[in-house]
């Protein structure tokens, strides 16, 4: 894996989403898509994994931090997920594949490296009908 350093918080996130892109490549997804914004929310990777959509929110927290990066995807975070997932969905065409909600928890090194990166998958369900 690609160790990258990161000294602000949105150089973190870059590096973050670098990072996950390529666990996700190394285990045989594709990428579809990054940074897919809506006007009520945003994800953060969109991968296609034989012939499933995988949804990805990544979430970055460093070493030591006294939540660990996948508990801090609250409710509020999941129904914005949710809404952006339905309409990714809705304007490619893809409203009949099956798709899931991942998280990418990564960790962060004390002197800005990217650390570990654990793929939690089907890590939320969400209510499609929102």
């Amino acid at each position: 894996m690609l160790y990258m350093h990161a000294s602000t918080s949105t150089e973190v996130g870059k590096c973050s989403e670098n990072a996950v892109a390529e666990a996700l490549t190394a285990r045989g997804l594709r990428v579809l898509a990054r940074n897919v914004r809506r006007r009520y929310g945003e994800i953060d990777l969109v991968a296609q994994d034989r012939d499933t959509i995988v949804f990805v929110e990544v979430r970055a927290r460093r070493r030591g931090a006294l939540v660990p990066p996948e508990e801090t995807v609250g409710w509020r975070k999941k129904r914005r997920i949710a809404m952006v997932a339905a309409s990714f969905l809705a304007c490619h065409h893809l409203d009949d594949m099956p798709c899931r909600l991942d998280v990418a928890a990564v960790e962060v090194l004390p002197d800005g490296s990217i650390g570990t990166v654990r793929l939690l998958e089907n890590a939320f369900q969400i209510d499609w009908h929102l």
